[in-house]
C-alpha cells in the first residue's frame, strides 16, 4: 500500500477518535437528542442544495437516515451522556463490523470465508476483553448496552447501503442526513423538554 494511502487511513482514524472527544464535550453541554438532531441538520444543510440526490430508490435514503441518524446516533449520544466513556464508546462501536457480517449472512445470504470468521472471532474477543476491563472501571451497564445497540444499528445501516446500490455515497449520506433532524427534534421535545432545549440554544457556552 502506498505511504500516501497509509497516512490518509491514519488521518481518518485520528479524526474518528477525536470525534468521540467532541461528542463527550457536546453532550455535557447540550441535551443528547437535540445535539444529534443538530449534527444531522448541519450535515444536510446547506450541502443538500449543492449535492445531487443519489441515484437510488428514495426509501433506502429514508431508511438509512432513520436507522443510522435517528436510532444509531441517538443511542450513542444518549449512552455517552449517561456515562459511557469516549474511548470505550469508539471501541465498542466497532462491533458494527461483526453485526454487519451476521446481518449480511442472515439477510443477503453472504457467507464469510473460514479465515474471515477466525479473524473476526479474534478481533471480537479482543474488543470484549478491553471493554470488560473498562466496564469494571466505571462504565454503567445500561449505557454500555445502548452503545452496543448503536453498533448493531450501524450494521443494519450498512445492509441498507448495500441494498440501495448507489455509488454516490456523498449524495446518499447528505440526503439521508436530511431525514434525521425532525424525528430527533421531536424526540428531544418529548424526552428532554422545551426548557432544556431553549437553555441549550439560547445560552450556548
Amino acid at each position: 500500500m502506498p505511504i500516501r494511502d497509509v497516512l490518509l487511513a491514519l488521518l481518518v482514524v485520528a479524526i474518528w477518535g477525536f470525534n468521540f472527544v467532541v461528542i463527550a464535550v457536546g453532550v455535557a453541554e447540550v441535551p443528547p437528542l437535540l445535539l444529534t438532531g443538530l449534527r444531522f441538520l448541519f450535515a444536510a444543510l446547506p450541502a443538500v442544495f449543492f449535492v445531487r440526490r443519489p441515484d437510488c430508490d428514495l426509501r433506502w435514503v429514508v431508511a438509512f437516515g432513520l436507522v443510522l441518524g435517528v436510532v444509531k446516533f441517538g443511542l450513542l449520544f444518549v449512552g455517552m451522556k449517561a456515562g459511557m466513556p469516549a474511548g470505550l464508546s469508539s471501541l465498542l462501536l466497532q462491533m458494527q463490523a461483526f453485526f454487519t457480517m451476521g446481518l449480511a449472512f442472515a439477510l443477503l445470504g453472504e457467507r464469510p470465508k473460514p479465515a474471515q470468521l477466525v479473524g473476526a472471532g479474534i478481533a471480537a474477543l479482543g474488543i470484549l476483553v478491553i471493554a470488560s476491563t473498562r466496564t469494571g472501571a466505571g462504565a454503567p451497564l445500561g449505557p454500555f448496552l445502548m452503545v452496543l445497540a448503536a453498533a448493531a444499528c450501524w450494521g443494519l445501516a450498512n445492509i441498507v447501503t448495500k441494498k440501495a446500490g448507489t455509488r454516490d455515497m456523498l449524495g446518499f449520506v447528505v440526503w439521508a442526513s436530511l431525514v434525521a433532524p425532525l424525528p430527533l427534534f421531536a424526540l428531544s421535545l418529548v424526552f428532554e423538554g422545551p426548557q432544556a432545549i431553549a437553555a441549550a440554544l439560547l445560552h450556548p457556552t
